[in-house]
């Protein structure tokens, strides 16, 4: 167990699960809780024994975003600062994690949170999954997620949503890359060991060069977007 108000993480059989565990704040991202998300990760990176990642939230919804409430938060708002010094180092440890990452998305995810998932390789969303780019705290969506959110779904349909701050189905964002899959709500942690089975049945290091040559060159409309390892041979994560 890794910050119990914040994480929870549990390590079996091969499989990291990290749970974000505020329900009655809506599992709303705090600096302290993106923190010890990095810290996490980091860790997982260097256990050799662990194979994948699988993200998911306890509680009714996903992710609500940043908590408006956290003043060490408010210190990191894009408008203060430009960039959120707290979400950006999480969203590239994700990205470029030398194992596959699961995200299980139910209910909302709004902002910073649809960043944590857009960051990961495999989404599986329930169908009762709503999506949201623009963050409730910000009122814009998140900047150090951008990057994330425009190699998911694109920079037509990310500008879109980002402007009119409206919400996408689950089914819309199956449509738009963002979701690889919807399930019924009740088949989703099913599926989710399911999706596991198949990576691990997968050996290591090829898992690791398939995901560092899909990584070295993204883009979007034609423009590189961002290298996260510009060696493909490289291993663990690396953060700018």
């Amino acid at each position: 167990m890794s910050g119990p108000a914040l994480l929870s993480v549990m390590r079996e059989d091969g499989v990291a699960s990290i749970s974000l565990n505020r329900p009655n704040n809506g599992n709303a991202l705090t600096r302290a809780m993106l923190q010890a998300l990095s810290a996490t990760l980091d860790q997982v990176a260097a256990t050799w024994t662990t194979r994948c990642v699988l993200l998911r939230a306890i509680g009714p919804m996903f992710c609500a975003g940043f908590d408006a409430d956290d003043t060490s938060e408010a210190e990191s708002r894009p408008e203060a600062h430009g960039g959120d010094t707290a979400l950006g180092p999480v969203i590239v440890r994700l990205d470029a994690l030398n194992k596959p990452t699961i995200a299980l998305v139910h209910g909302a995810a709004d902002g910073a949170g649809l960043g944590l998932l857009a960051a990961c390789d495999i989404v599986l969303a329930a169908d009762d999954a709503r999506f949201t780019l623009v963050d409730p705290t910000l009122n814009i969506p998140p900047p150090a997620a951008m990057p994330a959110i425009l190699g998911a779904m694109g920079r037509r349909a990310a500008g879109r949503y980002a402007l009119t701050g409206e919400s996408l189905s689950a089914l819309e964002a199956h449509r738009l890359g963002l979701v690889h899959e919807v399930l019924p709500a009740h088949m989703l942690n099913a599926a989710g060991q399911t999706m596991i089975g198949k990576l691990l049945s997968r050996g290591a290091a090829a898992q690791e060069r398939a995901k560092s040559l899909s990584r070295s060159a993204e883009t979007v409309d034609g423009t590189t977007l961002w290298h996260p390892q510009s060696n493909p041979d490289a291993h663990g994560c690396t953060s700018t």
